[in-house]
């Protein structure tokens, strides 16, 4: 299963409704975002510490106006099993993505 890991501090999260959220901006290409989609998303305070939230990859947008204009935003239904994994390495500039087929 496809997955990508961030290193999120600002809670850039909004509750859209009931346990599904959204979280930007990031900059990731349209081919990877489209892979993810079904896929996880683990949010981490640093590289080494556990996720502290995260969900199943509903669907992705781009931004469209404003200071983030061109970042991506994530959709996804939260739940508590992805709080607690650690990432491990292949880091690269707050992001480490797995894309699986």
């Amino acid at each position: 299963m496809s997955r990508i890991h961030l290193i999120e501090n600002d809670r850039r999260m909004v509750r859209v409704e009931g346990t599904t959220w959204e979280c930007g901006y990031w900059v990731v290409g349209a081919d990877t975002a489209d892979k993810l989609v079904g896929g996880s998303i683990y949010f981490h305070a640093k590289q080494s510490s556990p996720s502290y939230f995260g969900g199943k990859i509903l669907s992705w947008r781009i931004q469209q106006k404003g200071e983030f204009r061109g970042k991506v935003v994530f959709c996804f239904e939260s739940s508590p099993t992805f709080k607690g994994l650690l990432a491990g390495r292949g880091w690269g500039a707050g992001s480490k993505v797995v894309l699986k087929d």
